[in-house]
């Protein structure tokens, strides 16, 4: 359990990511809301309360996506209903608006937090957010869980295969499928839209890799374009890791005098730690690097107790 205080905007921005599981801030102004943080960065507004004798949690949204006092005013109306004798959680269908549970965004936001945020690697979580959130959320936002169709999944599909990025496609499929069903083991709705849907396209093996003249303008380009892009680049080719495992990089990771750069398996696609040796240019470019007070190598901007995102 975390300091009881008031919640405010700098308080929650400025609030440390825990090096495990989640800590919790309840608001030290209105009773049962609060925010938690997890290990993987995601800040959620949470109401906990008692119906029917037994304790509950309501998640409320995810800041900044959603802000303080809209998070306050959802719990404030919760209250209500907990004092009218309805639970907030199984409210009737006909007193739902396009803000309650059912909406695809406020659904998006339970996802996140409670299967992506419990069970997923945060590199892998932080990719699965952004694809819904890029590709369905603004489509979708205040549509209701339950009425979307097979016909609506296909329609976004069928549109980034159309503009010539299968790829992407595939990945958004994974994405949805993960959600509704997700949906459907917590009975949100009773059949996920991507029953018997397939795969927008064929993944195909990558087989091609650059010329050794391609690696001289990749490596050139790399270091006119400058921080924090031309050095994760240069990384990249110099060490062979993975984007993830390079911009989410650690000081803590590096051993810069033995060349070592040992990634922890909470980091690796195989959940097994990998030591990774380091060439005398990797090395020279790691110490010539700017040195934020952050944990990271590549911090997000303007949010040093995250990596880098913005590729």
């Amino acid at each position: 359990m975390g300091r009881r205080a008031q919640l405010n905007d700098i308080f929650i921005r400025n609030l440390a990511i825990p090096a495990e599981g989640r800590a919790q801030y309840p608001d030290g102004k209105l009773p049962g809301f609060g925010v938690r943080v997890s290990s993987n960065g995601l800040k959620v507004f949470y109401l906990t309360y008692r119906f029917a004798g037994q304790s509950r949690r309501l998640i409320l949204g995810r800041y900044p996506y959603k802000s303080l006092a809209a998070a306050r005013a959802d719990a404030h109306t919760a209250l209500g209903q907990i004092a009218s004798g309805v639970d907030p959680q199984r409210a009737a269908p006909a007193a739902r608006t396009a803000a309650d549970a059912q909406s695809f965004a406020r659904v998006l936001e339970q996802f996140l937090e409670l299967y992506c945020g419990q069970h997923n690697r945060a590199s892998t979580a932080a990719e699965t957010e952004r694809v819904l959130r890029s590709v369905f959320q603004p489509v979708w936002s205040d549509r209701d869980v339950s009425a979307i169709t097979r016909a609506d999944v296909l329609s976004i599909l069928d549109a980034i295969v159309a503009r010539g990025a299968p790829s992407a496609a595939i990945h958004a499929y994974a994405a949805i499928r993960k959600l509704f069903n997700w949906c459907t083991e917590r009975g949100l709705i009773e059949t996920s839209p991507c029953v018997h849907l397939k795969p927008p396209a064929k993944k195909r093996a990558r087989e091609r890799v650059l010329a050794d003249g391609e690696i001289v303008r990749l490596w050139s380009a790399s270091a006119s374009v400058g921080y924090p892009f031309g050095p994760i680049f240069q990384l990249l080719l110099l060490t062979g890791q993975r984007r993830g495992e390079v911009v989410g990089m650690r000081w803590a990771e590096l051993d810069l005098k033995t060349g070592l750069w040992t990634i922890p398996g909470s980091r690796t696609k195989n959940g097994k730690a990998h030591t990774v040796p380091l060439t005398p240019r990797a090395r020279a470019i790691l110490k010539s690097l700017p040195r934020f007070e952050s944990e990271f190598v590549f911090p997000a901007r303007g949010k040093p107790e995250q990596a880098y995102s913005g590729y």
